[in-house]
């Protein structure tokens, strides 16, 4: 069963870096699965299709947001702002430019992939805000679409571990330590990061301990 390794490619995407997930995973299907298509090929189109669609709904959620970011009077200028908004843009349109070079899969099976990957993240979006409702109903509505785009600006960033630690921290700056938004953020940053390393520790337990029955 892929399931254990697919745990374990979540695990090493959130704990350590983004994508070295992708080259463990690439790793244990060349040797372990049977695929009509070279298992780097899938790999590398399910990768791109995910960071096309984040990229979308971050800009959309950019878009959403940006008066309410105005209304914190960050110093972050307009030009600053617009100059991300088009590079998500661009590098979303460069990646469909050369979709006939970069894609292996076959075009329905890329668009199944891009539509779960869409329903992925408009599914822990809604989830994460209920849970933040839940935790802090006092709270009004706004601050978690600021919190929400938030959260998706630093899940783009490449090549930063713990994502969950520097959304909490970035959330703490934004409304202020001993702010009720802060601590809640902070304690679902400590849960997931806790539950990461749990699930990290049984695999590799077992992993073990699977070797040992082998040899």
């Amino acid at each position: 069963s892929a399931f254990p390794e697919l745990l374990r490619k979540q695990v090493c995407n959130e704990i350590l870096v983004s994508y070295l997930g992708e080259l463990y995973f690439y790793a244990w299907a060349k040797g372990h699965m049977r695929m009509t298509t070279a298992p780097f090929g899938a790999i590398k189109d399910v990768a791109i299709l995910s960071a096309m669609m984040g990229n979308v709904f971050t800009l959309l959620m950019l878009l959403l947001s940006a008066p309410l970011f105005g209304q914190l009077n960050l110093p972050i200028s307009t030009h600053t702002f617009i100059g991300s908004a088009l590079f998500i843009t661009a590098t979303s349109f460069a990646v469909t430019f050369f979709r006939k070079r970069l894609f292996s899969l076959p075009r329905r099976e890329l668009f199944y992939v891009a539509t779960l990957h869409v329903v992925r993240i408009v599914v822990m979006m809604l989830l994460a805000a209920v849970m933040w409702h839940r935790m802090v109903p006092s709270v009004e509505l706004w601050w978690w679409l600021l919190l929400a785009t938030l959260n998706q600006l630093v899940s783009r960033l490449p090549f930063v571990p713990n994502k969950d630690v520097v959304f909490a921290g970035l959330a703490a700056f934004l409304v202020g330590p001993e702010n009720q938004i802060a601590e809640a953020v902070t304690l679902l940053a400590s849960l997931k990061l806790v539950t990461h390393l749990a699930v990290g520790g049984a695999l590799g337990l077992s992993g073990l301990i699977n070797n040992r029955r082998d040899d």
